[in-house]
């Protein structure tokens, strides 16, 4: 079984999301990003564990796409807007439009950004 999880330089996204709306998955995903961590709780459920590091290229025509893109799929994102009205909304596009752009290495106005992550290999607990 392989699972992907946290991607690690998502700290300032993560942080901007449960400033307005607190969520425990968010503070939970912090810490799927210690090795250690994720090695202690995938451990409970699973025979062996493998852990490597990997990179994300993400790419969009634009830093609004790619938040358009984060508004509709990642989790924290999207539970971050509904609790929004939409003066508040206007602001916090601003903030996660700016934190693309610091995170933008694309030169022409296209998005590019790398992204580490963890991908751990699990393999099941043979039953008894």
């Amino acid at each position: 079984m392989r699972l992907v999880f946290a991607l690690a330089n998502n700290d300032d996204l993560f942080r901007l999301c449960s400033e307005r709306a607190p969520m425990r998955s968010i503070s939970c995903a912090r810490n799927w990003r210690s090795e250690y961590y994720a090695l202690e709780m995938l451990l409970k459920q699973f025979a062996s564990v493998r852990i490597s590091w990997r990179e994300a290229l993400l790419r969009a025509l634009s830093v609004q796409q790619w938040l358009d893109g984060m508004k509709m799929n990642l989790a924290p994102v999207v539970h971050a807007y509904a609790q929004l009205d939409a003066n508040q909304a206007a602001a916090f596009d601003t903030e996660l439009l700016a934190l693309g752009q610091r995170h933008n290495t694309a030169p022409d106005g296209t998005m590019f950004a790398r992204a580490k992550y963890h991908e751990f290999y699990c393999r099941n607990k043979r039953k008894a």
